[in-house]
């Protein structure tokens, strides 16, 4: 219910296991709600375009799969590789999102670990990083 454009202030309290309190002399901060937000659905967070492999770290399944994302693309492929360079799984798809299952090119659940992706969308540009899944 918060209102757009509307300067909202708040402080922040923590309290440890043993039910001590604690607080800091400048604690008190502000925030104006940007337009941008849609506040019709609270659990709506927009993805920031400098994240391209969501979420990170993951546990993943084909209910709750990575997504590869790169904004304005109008097709993408991903190769996902051991740490070592072997080559795991390769996904295509149109538009700026492609979702990943966790399974590899026999599809298998890989197990938890580090993986590199390489995601190259259809003007040739090319992005790189780390993910981690967990069991």
């Amino acid at each position: 219910n918060l209102t757009i454009g509307v300067t909202y202030y708040f402080s922040v309290k923590a309290e440890n296991g043993a039910g001590l309190q604690g607080s800091a002399a400048n604690s008190n901060g502000q925030f104006v709600l940007p337009a941008y937000i849609d506040t019709s659905s609270p659990a709506h967070v927009p993805i920031k375009p400098e994240i391209h492999a969501y979420p990170n770290p993951a546990k993943i399944s084909a209910e709750h799969p990575m997504k590869f994302i790169i904004p304005g693309a109008a097709s993408l492929e991903v190769n996902i590789y051991t740490v070592s360079g072997r080559l795991i799984k390769r996904l295509t798809g149109t538009g700026t999102e492609i979702n990943w299952d966790g399974k590899n090119s026999d599809g298998e659940k890989l197990g938890r670990g580090i993986y590199i992706y390489k995601i190259t969308n259809s003007a040739g540009d090319t992005v790189t990083g780390k993910i981690a899944l967990t069991k």
